[in-house]
């Protein structure tokens, strides 16, 4: 494996097969690709691609937010005059679109420049058609993430920065096929029975009948414990936030004014690209071909269809009389355009918690860029704390006990314990994207860590069966099984009769998977693990922290997990404590200090209450007086 390094403003390594340097040759810059004659941009399971590494990503991460803000500024001053709307709502949309869009281009820029250090003088690109442009920035970001056609299109449309030579074409990749019938089951609250069914539909009746609700865009895994105790029938109303999105096409004139080179142009980008490498001509190129890829993938749902979509937000919001806007479930355009709709009436506007890792993982970059942005009031799940960064400016924080885990408490609450299990082990890992997403910050499980991912994964099974621990493993879904198919391969081979892998990859949770196994054991401590917590479900993390780190001010509680053997750095200290829980188990669970830990760290970052209803009218309560 050869490495070598550069200034990015930090060092960088680049991995490439040794015989890429040692021999001069014709070599064609694929999206993927494992035959010698030709180099990976991406890495894959064997090696190969170049990598950027994690503390590159949190650099880089706060490299492409001032690059964000700069250009959202830009923009939204400019739509705000094309449109005559005000520049809350025009940074709203202009926010949607440039995030993801910068994010893709920036990223491929890095990664390529690597790969030519990689290979001076002998790479070239494949001679591609450009790629149709998305009417949606949601079609354009999946395009991003699962599209080999996509990315082999941007590598031939980013390396005209460097004019690497062209060669002949290469037959197209295809995205990996979709999981058939999948459920998410963070959903499932309640039983089905026939008094739950005559409540469902009295509930459902009840919200129909007219009176002062706030308007919400969905309160995501909470909006069924929502309505089962019947806020939707005096607090919340859903709005209508899923019109047939009005598209146009493209108005060449307006996309160059709009995206011009004094646009394109700020000394932030080209302080940037003078470290990454790029000499005076490069850099002049970098910001033409930046101006032509916003003129064409820029979104025309969120450029020429603006008024129309507006439009169609205003009316979705005229029913409601509350001065304040609820939402839960991150940031569609559809409901992009209503917060900007919200946000020119002068409405507050309240976001709530849906997951794990707010308030103590670092960089979440999705959330602070695409989340928190126009929030005025964040409902969290205990925690105050936000990150310095400029998106939080003017976002204050209160914490409320979480409605979905409260609930959820309660549906595990009938859960068997102890006893003999199939497996000691349920192994949770995260899930493994086949490109990087947009924008990806050091919070989540990504390409570049595949190779360190899969030796992960081999360590444990191999370590853990040769001390008779035998482990159920569930991987995230198909798109990891596809990315890891050689370590899925090696993991039953190396685990034998101890190693038996889920082929039903449904989300989350269920009976039947926990009632086979002792220990929940997770790669990081995301959702499922404060769901675990929270319900006093046995569980682990084996967390080396490959991919993500918690923020400084949470490093306190974590360790003290670490020293009660709940949080592991090692697969060694995660066997040696699943020995002592197999010994124990009603032990280990009630050992008096691991409790009372668990309640503090629960308290502050998963708190639930069978009294969260109570809570949540006097929240509601207050905000519709304030």
């Amino acid at each position: 494996m050869q490495r070598s390094t550069y200034k990015l403003g930090m060092t960088v390594q680049t991995t490439g097969a040794t015989s890429h340097v040692a021999t001069k040759r014709t070599l064609p810059l694929l999206v993927e690709s494992d035959h010698p004659e030709q180099f990976s941009l991406f890495p894959d399971e064997l090696g190969g691609g170049v990598v950027i590494t994690q503390d590159e990503i949190l650099q880089l991460s706060c490299v492409y937010s001032r690059f964000y803000e700069i250009y959202i500024s830009r923009l939204s001053a400019r739509l705000s005059d094309q449109f005559d709307l005000t520049k809350s709502s025009t940074r709203m949309l202009a926010r949607r679109a440039l995030v993801p869009l910068i994010h893709c281009f920036m990223d491929r820029l890095v990664r390529i420049k690597k790969a030519i250090d990689c290979a001076p003088g002998q790479l070239t690109t494949p001679r591609q058609e450009l790629f149709p442009a998305p009417d949606t920035v949601e079609a354009f970001e999946e395009c991003s993430v699962t599209s080999p056609a996509f990315n082999q299109s941007v590598i031939w449309f980013v390396g005209r920065v460097w004019q690497l030579p062209e060669s002949d074409s290469v037959p197209e990749k295809q995205p990996f096929a979709l999981q058939v019938g999948f459920k998410n089951n963070l959903f499932d609250l309640y039983p089905r029975t026939p008094w739950g069914l005559i409540k469902n539909r009295w509930l459902k009746l009840m919200a129909l009948l007219p009176k002062s609700r706030f308007p919400t865009l969905g309160m995501s895994n909470a909006t069924g414990a929502f309505f089962h105790h019947g806020f939707y029938s005096k607090y919340l109303g859903d709005v209508s936030s899923h019109w047939p999105l009005a598209v146009e096409s493209q108005n060449r004139t307006l996309r160059e004014t709009l995206f011009s080179d004094a646009f394109i142009k700020n000394s932030e980008l080209s302080e940037f690209l003078a470290k990454l490498g790029l000499g005076v001509k490069e850099e002049h190129r970098a910001y033409e071909i930046l101006g032509e890829f916003l003129r064409l993938y820029y979104p025309t749902s969120l450029l020429e269809a603006i008024p129309q979509n507006m439009n169609h937000a205003a009316q979705a919001l005229r029913p409601f009389k509350k001065k304040a806007l609820i939402s839960s479930s991150g940031r569609g355009v559809c409901a992009s355009y209503v917060v900007a709709a919200a946000k020119r009436t002068g409405l507050t506007i309240v976001d709530h918690q849906h997951g794990g890792h707010y308030g103590y993982i670092e960089d979440m970059s999705a959330v602070l860029e695409l989340e928190y942005p126009g929030v005025d009031q964040f409902v969290s799940w205990g925690w105050l704390r936000l990150p310095d960064h400029p998106s939080v400016k003017g976002m204050s924080v209160i914490g409320l006990p979480s409605p979905w885990l409260s609930e959820r408490k309660r549906y595990w609450a009938g859960i068997k314990g102890g006893g003999e299990r199939e497996f000691d082990v349920l192994l949770m890992p995260n899930m493994m994207k086949r490109f990087p997403a947009a924008a990806q910050g050091a919070s989540t499980a990504r390409i570049d860590l595949i190779q360190e991912v899969g030796a992960s994964l081999k360590h444990l099974v191999r370590e853990a069966a040769a001390q008779g621990i035998r482990i159920l493993h569930k991987p995230f879904n198909p798109t990891t099984v596809n990315l890891l198919a050689q370590t899925m391969q090696e993991l039953e081979s190396i685990g034998g009769s101890y190693y038996v892998c889920e082929q039903q990859l449904d989300k989350g949770l269920t009976y039947e998977l926990v009632e086979r196994c002792h220990v929940v054991v997770w790669d990081q401590p995301g959702t499922g693990f404060l769901e675990c917590l929270s319900s006093q479900i046995p569980t682990m993390v084996y967390w080396p922290r490959l991919y993500n780190h918690e923020e400084v001010w949470a490093q306190p509680i974590f360790t003290e997990l670490e020293r009660l053997g709940i949080v592991h750095r090692s697969v060694d200290a995660l066997l040696d404590e699943l020995q002592r829980f197999k010994k124990s188990p009603h032990a280990w669970m009630n050992d008096p200090e691991r409790a009372s830990l668990i309640s503090r760290f629960c308290r502050e970052f998963a708190w639930t209450s069978d009294d969260w209803p109570e809570h949540w009218q006097r929240y509601l309560d207050g905000l519709s007086n304030g």
